[in-house]
């Protein structure tokens, strides 16, 4: 991950857009590993995160998606620390990224975001964590679906809502079927 970033430093100085890219991708390879095991791997995605926050904040651009971006990936994994820290830690950026997409009118990920935030206080005060509702499901169902209209079922954002949806019908224990045939689409 560092190599790509003195790469990207080395051969292309005051790029800011490629070194988001290149964030970026660091953050989506460790999102598919099993960071959650592994804190090693968690510690660098926050280093890439942050300093993707950085760079956006620097250039002064507005780039408001790549920080509600970076601020849900810093969530996840610091709710993967699994300490009250971390748990607190979630809250802030997923309310963060709540109110941002409340703001523009993005009801949907607001439900979304809002079930997250229920699990992670659930985490925090040892309560059982609720299996995702039907209401949760429906909107990660219509972000893929709406992903494949627009960007076609090829595409990486597409591919990412699938796993997003497969994971959460996976965690319902009860969409067991559904998330198998999707995982199989996949």
């Amino acid at each position: 991950a560092n190599s790509l970033l003195l790469f990207i430093d080395e051969n292309y100085p005051g790029s800011e857009v490629r070194k988001l890219g290149g964030l970026g991708m660091i953050i989506d390879a460790i999102l598919v590993m099993d960071f959650r095991k592994n804190s090693e791997l968690r510690e660098e995605g926050k280093r890439a995160a942050s300093q993707m926050i950085s760079a956006i904040q620097e250039s002064g651009e507005d780039n408001n998606d790549g920080l509600m971006f970076a601020y849900g990936v810093l969530a996840k994994f610091s709710e993967a620390d699994n300490t009250s820290d971390g748990y607190e830690k979630a809250l802030h950026y997923y309310e963060k990224v709540r109110d941002w997409h409340k703001s523009v009118g993005d009801e949907m990920r607001v439900k979304r975001l809002e079930a997250l935030i229920d699990n992670v206080k659930s985490k925090r005060d040892g309560r059982k964590v609720k299996p995702c509702s039907d209401e949760f499901l429906n909107g990660i169902r219509a972000h893929y679906d709406e992903c494949i209209r627009v960007m076609g079922e090829g595409s990486a954002e597409t591919l990412k809502a699938g796993i997003s949806l497969s994971q959460a019908l996976s965690n319902s224990g009860i969409h067991g079927l559904e998330c198998e045939r999707l995982s199989n689409k996949l």
